[in-house]
């Protein structure tokens, strides 16, 4: 498979000498969804927004198919890279098809005008994210699981192979985060079968959904501290010599049902611990 994504050392020190990612390494290969776990302040905003480049990491490097991101201009780095955020922080007063056209910013001329084959990237995006029966609403009479489809599609509109997603479930219920994790799957696995080697996708994908990342990732990253503690296949990472020195002892571990042709893979939700009777309470 083609890399995508090579990451090496990436260190970064915010004001104060807090270090929040420290010495990270990582690779991502089309075709391939890749869980970031970690408990809050592990890490995983702060890689994504080093790979986006919404901040400059101190140390380290970060490579796109070979070449450092640090040499690729705005434009250049936004038709490889696309960033999905957990949520808009405003909606903008624009319908659909308009927002989701913001998306092509990268190959608008410089008066931004939008052409033909831009507003088919745009049709298409919204085809591939289950959107496009949305063309035409207003973003602010969309659900959370909607809104989140139409950010899909913006970034799809970037016509980018490497999707980033920052928490992208956390504002919606459990039948819609299952419906957006088999989006993100559909998206890289589908694209990359039907493309050539060199025209796959790939994903990364931060999240606290342990459920989800053993039932979709490829591969997973787990983050503590800022450090790599671990990295592999999900049935290798998604145990609990492995989580509970970084999660605690809230956590039941079990296994979903397998499909047809496959393993069944783990399966990880927050359970409390059984409490345990004093010896007093037992009568004893």
């Amino acid at each position: 498979m083609v890399t995508l994504l090579e990451v090496r050392a990436l260190t970064h020190e915010y004001d104060g000498g807090l270090r929040a990612l420290d010495a990270v390494d990582l690779d991502l290969s089309a075709g391939e969804v890749v869980c970031v776990l970690g408990p809050n302040g592990s890490g995983k905003s702060t890689l994504l927004r080093a790979l986006s480049g919404v901040l400059t990491a101190t140390g380290g490097t970060i490579a796109l198919e070979g070449r450092p991101v640090s040499g690729l201009g705005s434009r250049e780095r936004a038709r490889a890279i696309a960033s999905v955020p957990q949520v808009l922080q405003a909606l903008p007063d624009s319908d659909v098809a308009g927002f989701v056209l913001g998306g092509r910013y990268p190959y608008l001329g410089w008066w931004g005008k939008a052409r033909d084959g831009d507003r088919e990237a745009v049709r298409r995006a919204l085809r591939e994210a289950d959107a496009e029966e949305w063309e035409h609403r207003r973003l602010g009479e969309l659900s959370g699981g909607q809104c989140q489809r139409v950010l899909v599609a913006r970034a799809l509109a970037q016509e980018a192979r490497l999707l980033l997603f920052d928490e992208p479930t956390a504002a919606l219920d459990p039948e819609h985060q299952v419906l957006l994790f088999e989006l993100f799957a559909r998206l890289v696995h589908e694209r990359t079968a039907e493309s050539s080697e060199a025209g796959g996708r790939g994903a990364l994908i931060a999240t606290h959904e342990l459920a989800l990342a053993g039932r979709f990732a490829d591969r997973i990253l787990l983050l503590d501290g800022g450090r790599v503690v671990a990295s592999g296949a999900p049935r290798d990472v998604l145990r609990e010599d492995v989580l509970k020195p970084v999660y605690g002892p809230h956590l039941h571990y079990g296994s979903g049902p397998a499909e047809e042709g496959t393993e069944a893979r783990p399966l990880i939700v927050p359970w409390p611990r059984p409490k345990v009777r004093s010896s007093t309470a037992r009568g004893s």
